[in-house]
Formats: structure tokens, sequence, C-alpha cells
């Protein structure tokens, strides 16, 4: 029996290459977005570390630098839009993200389905080659036995 082909293994080929690019796709966008909540978190941080160091200098009853406070002042204003532009970034990346997300939902499920039918043609053919096979070993005991016999009545004679 001919060696299983699936007929439709080069489209199988193809849906295979759109979803590893739709996956590819799919996490450049997710990577951009934790890249900037990731960056929020630095952010965070580093504003939290800067203002108790400010606070920690001065004390109760002291006079506060006028300069370095504006110099903290500004540094916090710039952190905050810094935060906020990410915040924003990461707002305009979500539906991008549900964009992306379905084009690979749609790709997997393509992909899937030719699968399935090759898994179906697969099975049918196992089947169909034990059939066959089965059919040939029962000639094959049919030939032997009636050979045997004929052997048998020659030597009988």
């Amino acid at each position: 029996m001919k060696k299983f082909k699936f007929k439709l293994e080069k489209i199988l080929s193809i849906r295979e290459k759109e979803e590893e690019h739709a996956k590819i796709e799919y996490a450049e966008v997710l990577q951009k977005k934790i890249g900037y909540q990731n960056e929020i978190e630095t952010l965070n941080i580093e504003k939290a570390h800067y203002e108790s160091a400010f606070f920690e200098n001065g004390s109760a009853g002291t006079k506060i630098d006028y300069n370095l406070f504006k110099s903290v002042d500004n540094y916090n204003r710039g952190v905050e839009c810094r935060i906020n532009d990410n915040l924003t970034a990461i707002n305009n990346l979500e539906d991008e993200l549900k964009r992306r997300e379905s084009i690979l939902k749609e790709a997997m499920k393509k992909r899937k389905l030719l699968e399935k039918l090759k898994e179906k043609e697969f099975n049918k053919w196992d089947i169909e080659r034990e059939t066959e096979e089965t059919d040939l070993l029962d000639e094959m005991s049919a030939n032997m036995y009636i050979f045997g016999r004929r052997e048998n009545d020659r030597r009988d004679k």
C-alpha cells in the first residue's frame, strides 16, 4: 500500500506559518506592554527612593533648601508625566493586543481544523492499510493451506 500522504499538507504548512507569525506579532505587542509596566514600576520605586532621600536629609524644624525642594518637585512631575505617558501607551496597546489575540486565535483555529482533517484521513488510511494487510495475510494463509494440501496429495499418491 502507498505511504500516507495528506493532500492539503501545503495548506497546513501555510496555516502553521500564519499561526507562528501571529504568535510573534502578539508577543511583540505584549512585550511592549510589559516593558511599559516594568518602567512604571521602576519609576515609582525611583520616585519613592528620591523622596525618602530628600526627607531624610531634612529634620523637623530645619530650613528646607528651596532649590532642592524645587528639584525634587520637578523630578516628581517628570516622573508622573512619564508614568501617565506609559499608562496611555498601555491603554492604546490593549486594543492592539486584543486584535492580535483574535488574529492568533483565528489562525490557531484554522490550523487545528486542518490537523483534525489530517488525523481523520490518516485514521481512515490506517484502517484501509490494516484491512489490506489482513486480506493479504488471509490470502497467503489460504494459498499455503491449498499448496500444503496439494503437496500432501502428491505424496499420498
